[in-house]
């Protein structure tokens, strides 16, 4: 009876496969998978393979970490206790970016975008979420505007880039990138039965407010000297980390001590899972501050042999321990990109303000 029982759950498993699809995967465009329910286990069969949930739950990007990857598999189990098994297979040129389980392929539209000038990817809605399949585009959320995404590629490349944008309301928008100094688009609208306009984020706080609250910061001693990075001449470091009513400060320092500027182009917060093994879906979730305080009124450029401090005004957080917080800086038409990580144990340092 138990071998009758196992062989008819055996035999309901190998139907419920989709093991002969395959898709295909490069390691500059990323393939972004949408299944009909909230996604509960991920495993792709090769460490050359980089798998990322998106926020939505629903959603991942699949995308090879290095060119002609060998084929391998990847496995999701969804919240309806259904199982997927697939082929993924090394492509030059996918034959589509975005694909609804169950549903079929999404349309792709081409865009171009430029380095000396800004792409922004507008919606009618909230961004949730987005990515980029390319190491050479680069991308960030429009200071304190919700429903837009700026782009830019970071140096000149020839083969087709990617991104992917989830918006609140759960739908997948993918474009395929292209570099085009000449004719970048500047703006994509989303949809095209609506026209967007800037959602902003909430923010009831007087901005007199927080100016005063940021120069108070920056006249506290340092924090910390040990969270940070130094590269290039450059150094980036978080240098006091401060709790008031709902909010986390983190005060950062960048100092070029080059004898060439430093153009800012951006500074980034997410959150990541920190590295496990090598089946590990890697979940990336940006923060955005809801406002920056900046020592400089030249915010932008940082001269050399100069020293800039920002203080970022975060809504309040914690970190899991299985989760870390990041920071990257972009320089403007250049390479001088530097990150670091801060630890939840860090997190929890935070020092108690008392204006």
């Amino acid at each position: 009876m138990k071998r009758f029982l196992f062989s008819l759950g055996f035999l309901y498993m190998v139907l419920s496969l989709h093991a002969d699809s395959i898709f295909y995967i490069n390691h500059t465009q990323q393939l972004t998978l949408q299944f009909p329910s909230e996604i509960k286990y991920v495993d792709v069969g090769s460490p050359q393979i980089e798998v990322r949930q998106l926020s939505d739950a629903r959603s991942l990007t699949v995308r090879a970490k290095h060119e002609n990857t060998n084929n391998s598999t990847l496995s999701v189990v969804t919240s309806n206790g259904k199982y997927y098994l697939y082929t993924l297979a090394y492509c030059h040129q996918l034959p589509f970016l975005g694909y609804r389980v169950e549903k079929g392929p999404l349309p792709s539209s081409i865009i171009g975008i430029g380095q000396e000038k800004t792409t922004h990817f507008m919606a009618p809605f909230p961004i949730a979420d987005w990515s980029v399949g390319s190491d050479s585009v680069i991308a960030a959320y429009a200071d304190g505007i919700q429903n837009m995404v700026r782009v830019k590629a970071s140096h000149s490349y020839q083969q087709e880039g990617s991104i992917v944008l989830v918006g609140h309301n759960g739908s997948i928008h993918t474009y395929r990138l292209q570099h085009s100094d000449s004719l970048p688009q500047l703006l994509v609208q989303l949809t095209d039965s609506v026209s967007s306009q800037a959602l902003f984020l909430s923010n009831p706080v007087d901005i007199n407010s927080l100016q005063e609250l940021g120069q108070q910061v920056l006249q506290q001693p340092y924090m910390m000297n040990h969270l940070g990075v130094v590269d290039h001449n450059m150094q980036f470091a978080v240098v006091g980390i401060y709790s008031y009513e709902d909010w986390l400060l983190f005060r950062l320092q960048i100092h070029n001590r080059n004898n060439i500027d430093y153009d800012i182009d951006f500074i980034k917060g997410y959150i990541v899972d920190k590295k496990g093994s090598k089946h590990t879906a890697l979940q990336e979730t940006e923060i955005t501050p809801f406002y920056t305080y900046c020592s400089d009124s030249i915010a932008r450029t940082l001269p050399a042999q100069h020293l800039q401090e920002r203080v970022l005004f975060f809504q309040r957080f914690t970190l899991p321990k299985q989760r870390k917080l990041t920071f990257e800086l972009f320089e403007k038409n250049g390479g001088r990109h530097l990150s670091f990580p801060v630890s939840s144990k860090e997190l929890l340092k935070a020092k108690k303000w008392t204006p």
